[in-house]
C-alpha cells in the first residue's frame, strides 16, 4: 500500500494526506502536537527534528542536510531515540547524504528508515525499493509531497 505524505514548515500550509509531516520546533508543547491531531484525525502525524529543537520530545525523523542536522550527529541521535523507545526512526536526505550517514552510523546502520530527497519523474531510488521519497515540492505552499512504500513505517511508532 502506497501512501501520501506532505510536510511543511508552515503548520496553516499542511494538507490532510495519510501521513502529515511537520518540524519539531515548530511544535512548542505536547497541547500543540495533540491540537495538531486533531486537525488532522485521518492522517499519522510525525515530526521532524531538523536541529533547531524538538520541545516534546517526539521527533522520530532527523533532517540531515545543510543548516540542519550533520551525518556525524546520527550516531548519537539514532542511540538516544532507540534508547527512549522509538522506532521507525528515519534520516531524511539527499542519497549522497545517505550513504554518508550509512557509513557514520556503524552498528545503527540497518536499524533506521530512509527518507530521499529526489525530485523528478523518478519515483524509485535504486538499491532502496522500498524507501520514502520526496517527490515534488510547492515552494509557494511551503508544501512537500513524499511517497511511503512501506505498510510498517509509522512516524511515531514505539518499539
Amino acid at each position: 500500500m502506497i501512501r501520501l505524505a506532505c510536510d511543511s514548515d508552515r503548520l496553516s500550509s499542511l494538507v490532510e494526506t495519510p501521513v502529515v509531516l511537520t518540524y519539531s520546533d515548530l511544535i512548542p508543547s505536547i497541547g500543540v502536537l495533540d491540537s495538531l491531531e486533531r486537525r488532522f484525525p485521518s492522517s499519522e502525524i510525525g515530526l521532524i527534528d531538523r536541529g533547531l529543537g524538538d520541545p516534546t520530545g517526539q521527533a522520530t525523523i532527523a533532517n540531515v542536510e545543510a543548516r540542519s542536522k550533520t551525518p556525524a550527529e546520527m550516531p548519537g541521535w539514532l542511540a538516544a531515540k532507540t534508547a527512549q523507545g522509538w522506532s521507525c526512526l528515519t534520516v531524511y536526505g539527499k542519497a549522497d547524504i545517505i550513504a554518508v550517514v550509512e557509513h557514520t552510523a556503524g552498528v545503527h546502520a540497518h536499524g533506521w528508515w530512509r527518507w530521499f530527497a529526489r525530485w523528478g519523474s523518478v519515483l524509485e531510488v535504486p538499491g532502496h525499493p522500498a524507501a520514502m521519497l520526496q517527490f515534488d515540492s510547492d515552494p509557494e505552499a511551503h508544501v512537500d509531497w513524499s511517497i511511503i512504500r512501506n505498510p510498517h513505517w509509522h512516524p511515531r511508532a514505539r518499539s
